[in-house]
Order: structure tokens, then C-alpha cells, then sequence
């Protein structure tokens, strides 16, 4: 997403009579949203914003999440569960991200002074702010749109293929907004505890090429691997059912496993969105 094509900033309530607990209004961000295509439901008025809006999703008194709407439209719409609205809001999905840590009042003051308090209106900030916003970002979440966008832009854009573009993917990556989060995550290798972040690597579970721009950057889509067992992951010769046990190639030999320290009674831990990403690297990666 390019800072410089949003064209305003807006902040979108959503009450506890919507999502009873915090887990609820995560799921439909994460989940339900990126099903329905970027649809947000609206059940009265529609939100007045031009396209390519950032919004800051409230929540119980705390900005939990943010994403561009790129359309709205004010139109009967029946949802899953058959409820009519009068219309829906429709944001770019590769620019919905759940923050890790929400952002309450007072920080949201550090980056826009004039703010006052959450309501369940829609309130609009200037758009003078939005570098001050980004900022507020990266430093509570390691949010950083603009390095994202340059990270999968330089690669992407390459001419190469192959191993020598997977070696620079893991190189860019490894040096960026991906690793740190990953490392503040799990500070040690997630399946055998090494944790000197020296030989830590973060390793892509749904493999950079065949992901999204969203999926390229997802922390679910990651795991912290010492280099031994990120080769054996991104080469596929091991990987992992949905419980967290280890699979293990069949084309492995015994003696490769006991160097490279790989036993069948190995797991790790798995989140509901790591494991979508792991049923790809099963079907896709993984040598049977």
C-alpha cells in the first residue's frame, strides 16, 4: 500500500453490541471480512469518504486494527447469518492487519494532539497526520507500510528466479519488519528452543512466491527456525500436521536425520491461521 495515494483519515467504531468480547471483533477482521471479499456491513448511515480512506478500527476504546477502503456502497445486503444492512464498506484485504497492541487514547494523542475521545460516531483526522500516524505504528507494532510495500516491490520486480531469488527473499526478509516480529513472538527456534538470535532465521510457511502481498508479510505465515530445520522446511522435507507434529520426508535417510537432529516425537504450536498456511506447504511443499 502506497502512503501516497490515501486521501483521507477515518476512525470506524464498532460496538459491543456487534462483538460481545475482543476475540469475536479479531475473528471478523482476520476471517469473516477477508471471506466476504473486504466487505464491511454498515446498518444505517453510510461513512461520507472518498476512496482509498486509512482507517483506524475502534474497538472497545482502543484502535485494534487498520486497513484503505476502496469503495462503499449503500445497497441492501443480507449476511451469513440472513441480518439485512443498508449498504457495505469495501477495504483492499492486503491492507487489513490485526494490531498486536492496540492503540488507546493517549497514544493516539501523541500522533494527533487535537483527538479527544473514542465515540461510537465516525471521526476524521486530517490528513496532515497520517505520517504521525504510520510513525505511531511502526513504533507499537512494527507496522511499516511503506517498507513492506519497497521489500515485495524490489523483489518481485526482479528478473531472477529460482534459488537465487528464494536466497535474496530470505536475505530482505531477514533483515526487515517480518523477523522482529517473529522474533518477539517466539525468541527462539520453534521447534528445537535454539535461541541465539544470531542463528535464528524467519522462514516463510506458504513460500513467498505463491503468497499474497498480504500473506508475504503475515506473521501467521512464519515460523523462527535455527538453519538446519529452516533448510529441511523450505526444501520439504519436513513439515507439520495440524496438531504441530513433525512430518518427516520418506525419502530422509536415518542418518540424515540424526545431523541434521530431526526425530519423529518432535512438534511445535500451531495458531488456527498457521495452520491454514500449513496445509499449504503439506499439499505444496512437502515431499511425500
Amino acid at each position: 500500500m502506497n502512503k501516497d495515494m490515501i486521501t483521507s483519515i477515518r476512525i470506524l467504531p464498532s460496538d459491543k453490541g456487534t462483538f460481545c468480547k475482543e476475540s469475536e471483533f479479531r475473528y471478523f477482521i482476520e476471517n469473516t471480512m477477508i471471506t466476504r471479499g473486504g466487505d464491511y456491513y454498515f446498518p444505517n448511515l453510510k461513512m461520507n469518504c472518498p476512496r482509498n480512506t486509512f482507517v483506524l478500527f475502534q474497538y472497545d476504546g482502543m484502535i485494534r486494527a487498520i486497513g484503505v477502503l476502496i469503495d462503499s456502497e449503500k445497497t441492501p445486503v443480507v449476511d451469513e447469518r440472513g441480518e439485512e444492512y443498508a449498504g457495505y464498506y469495501k477495504f483492499d484485504t492486503d491492507t487489513l492487519t490485526y494490531l498486536d497492541t492496540p492503540i488507546d487514547k493517549e497514544l493516539l494523542k501523541s500522533a494527533y494532539p487535537n483527538f479527544n475521545s473514542f465515540s461510537q460516531s465516525k471521526q476524521i483526522i486530517p490528513l496532515e497526520y497520517l505520517d504521525n500516524i504510520f510513525d505511531l505504528l511502526q513504533t507499537t507494532n512494527s507496522v511499516s507500510m511503506d517498507d513492506n510495500t519497497i521489500i515485495i516491490a524490489e523483489i518481485d520486480n526482479l528478473t531472477i528466479d529460482g534459488a537465487e531469488k528464494s536466497a535474496l527473499v530470505k536475505i530482505r526478509v531477514n533483515q526487515g519488519v517480518f523477523r522482529d516480529r517473529l522474533l518477539k513472538r517466539y525468541s527462539k527456534c520453534c521447534l528445537c528452543g535454539v535461541h541465539n538470535e544470531a542463528f535464528l532465521i524467519a522462514s516463510h510457511i506458504k513460500p513467498w512466491i505463491a503468497s499474497s502481498p498480504k500473506e508475504k508479510l503475515d506473521i501467521e505465515n512464519g515460523l523462527l527456525l535455527c538453519p538446519n530445520h529452516d533448510k529441511l522446511f523450505d526444501g520439504g522435507w519436513i513439515s507439520f500436521d495440524d496438531n504441530g507434529h513433525i512430518l518427516i520426508s520418506n525419502v530422509m535417510e536415518a542418518s540424515d536425520k540424526t545431523f541434521m537432529n530431526v526425530r519423529d516425537d518432535m512438534e511445535i504450536f500451531l495458531s488456527e491461521k498457521n495452520r491454514q498456511y500449513m496445509k499449504y506447504h503439506r499439499e505444496n511443499v512437502f515431499k511425500k
